[in-house]
């Protein structure tokens, strides 16, 4: 039996608006899809196809700008460079930074 190897981004949202804080109407499912967007826009159809089934926004919390995605452990360095090049959500400016990659959230969260 062949099990699927994740790996788990832990990215950092730095807004643009001098705000510590995320916007109150951005959501993990918005998150999810500025992320989408930039793969389709930085690696075409191929990395779509790559990165749809395995990519999800497992956990996001606006108070401290921190989300938790989870991808494949093939794709997670053509997941990170899609990331790095976010820098609108929802029509707010932002900037996302990975701070660690893991292979469990239980170590991705220490």
């Amino acid at each position: 039996m062949v099990r699927f190897k994740n790996r788990f981004l832990i990215v950092e949202l730095l807004w643009g608006d001098d705000n510590l804080r995320s916007p109150n109407d951005v959501t993990k499912v918005l998150l999810q899809a500025a992320f989408k967007d930039s793969i389709a826009r930085n690696f075409g159809d191929i990395g779509q196809a790559r990165l749809n089934t395995s990519m999800k926004v497992k956990y996001y919390n606006p108070i401290a700008s921190i989300a938790i995605i989870r991808s494949s452990r093939e794709w997670c360095e053509m997941l990170w460079q899609a990331i790095t090049f976010v820098r609108e959500v929802k029509d707010h400016e932002v900037v996302c930074r990975v701070l660690t990659v893991s292979s469990m959230p239980r170590t991705s969260i220490r």
